[in-house]
């Protein structure tokens, strides 16, 4: 069990880099809109099972600590970010993040 969430902890390192890499220096009060974020490597946990669930919730959290910036945002599809904000849209498949 240790060594899936060690593997999800790497996928969702991968993740953040990639979005990185898409989006090398947004600018402040930048709304991320991304769509297929996971919540987790398995799409089925078993009764009592508790994880690991190291995507979805902290996907924000991971970006403004990445970018250092306390006034990012993160939506998913079909959700809109509030008026006015200027927005990314980006698309997670597997660890992978396209623009």
């Amino acid at each position: 069990r240790a060594e899936r969430w060690a593997a999800a902890g790497r996928r969702a390192e991968a993740i953040v880099a990639s979005i990185a890499v898409a989006v090398p220096d947004p600018p402040a009060g930048m709304a991320f809109v991304i769509a297929g974020v996971p919540h987790s490597d398995e799409p089925v946990f078993p009764p009592g099972n508790t994880g690991p669930y190291v995507f979805h919730n902290g996907l924000l959290h991971a970006l403004i600590l990445r970018y250092d910036q306390r006034n990012l945002s993160v939506t998913e599809p079909p959700g809109a970010p509030p008026y006015g904000e200027p927005t990314i849209r980006l698309t997670i498949t597997g660890s992978r993040v396209s623009r």
